[in-house]
Order: structure tokens, then sequence, then C-alpha cells
């Protein structure tokens, strides 16, 4: 037999309080960004973008709040114009929007995400139609992640890994290792970016689990 456990209208509401905090609480998933490091080594304002990515100029610089992304300081490599190249197309490459074009400098250089506390996975493309590269280094918040020792002309190097971050803004910082190419490049930055859910937003979950507790807590048997 069941027997029906009376709760006053406040403890309802408590109640169902608790379950839509827990349910509002629930963490978000994974977001993409996709960033081409666009040239416009002309000067003439035309840039090419690949499509599904959000362009990156020389002149994008990091500014949270409102800028979640970009360089922390411009690169500036030598010979002008600065820090960037367009070799043009890459025939038959799928991703000849994405691979023509990159940015470099033989200093150190840090682009930052701004997008939260979280898991970032990184991919990272590196291609120069034109000329070889090498010792190419990345480190991810301090830490050495990625490297490409050799970039011979007219392929594709792709590096991936994944950063755990803390303090809500991943900064990747380029470095060329006194390769034979003094220079670093980099033409795409692919994010998959999974916040985690902060202690407020924990404790509401917490909340929402305890309310359907007590709902379920309501019915009682009797034998």
């Amino acid at each position: 037999m069941r027997t029906w456990v009376k709760l006053s209208k406040v403890g309802w509401l408590v109640v169902l309080g608790l379950i839509v905090g827990g349910l509002l609480a629930a963490p978000a998933g994974a977001t993409l960004y996709q960033f081409d490091m666009d040239s416009d080594q002309d000067h003439t304002g035309v840039y090419y973008t690949e499509a599904g990515y959000t362009s990156v100029k020389v002149t994008t610089l990091v500014n949270p709040p409102t800028q979640l992304y970009g360089w922390v300081t411009s690169p500036a490599g030598t010979p002008a114009p600065t820090g960037q190249r367009d070799r043009g197309v890459i025939t038959g490459n799928p991703q000849s929007d994405l691979l023509r074009d990159f940015h470099f400098d033989s200093a150190d250089r840090t682009f930052e995400m701004a997008f939260g506390a979280g898991t970032y996975d990184v991919t990272l493309y590196f291609r120069d139609k034109t000329s070889s590269h090498d010792t190419i280094q990345v480190f991810a918040d301090g830490s050495l992640a990625a490297s490409v020792d050799s970039l011979p002309i007219n392929t594709t190097a792709i590096r991936s890994f994944s950063v755990s971050n803390t303090d809500g803004a991943l900064d990747l910082r380029f470095h060329n290792n006194a390769g034979t190419d003094p220079n670093w490049i980099i033409n795409g930055i692919v994010v998959d970016f999974t916040p985690v859910p902060l202690p407020s937003t924990m404790l509401l979950l917490g909340s929402g689990l305890v309310g359907l507790g007590l709902l379920r807590r309501k019915w009682s048997l009797k034998r």
C-alpha cells in the first residue's frame, strides 16, 4: 500500500526549485573555434579565409572581455610585409585557403584564447608553399606542447594536443629554436573547448539531485 507523504506548499516550492536549479546547472557542451591566420601582404584588403573559419589578421589583438582571441602582440617578421605571407592557391588541396597564407616571426609571439577554464583540444596547421622551415615549437601555458622539427617546402604538418586550463585563458607561445630558418610560422588553429562547471554550478547540480531524491521519497510502501 502506498501512502502519500504530505508536503507544505513551501516544501513543494523548495523541491521544485532544487530540481530546476539542477537542470539549469547541467554542464555546457563543447564549442568548436576555427581560426585562419590570414594575410594581406599586398595591402589590397583581400583575405582568403577557409570556409567555416574565423579570419585572424596580424593586427587581431586579444582584449578580454570584448575580444576573446588574438595575438598578445602582432607578429612582426621581416622582411616586410610585417609578419604575414600569402603564397597563392595550392592546386588540388581542399584546404587551400587555410594553407596558402600564414603568420610568422623570428621573435616569440603569443596567441591567447580567453574562452574560460576548461579543456582546450588544440590542432595546429603548418605549411609554406615556397620555403622550408624547421625547429618550430609551441608552448601551451608555458609547457612545450608541440614541435615541428622539419617542414619541407609545400608539405603540411598537423600537431594536436590537449590542455586543461584553470585561469580562463590559454596562451600559445610560438618559438623558433635556432633552426636553419629563423622563423616560426602558423597557418591555422582549431580548438574544441569544453568548459568546466563553476563551484556554484556544481552546488546547484547537487541541489537538483537532492530535490529528485526528496520527490522519490514522497512515496513509502507499507506491507
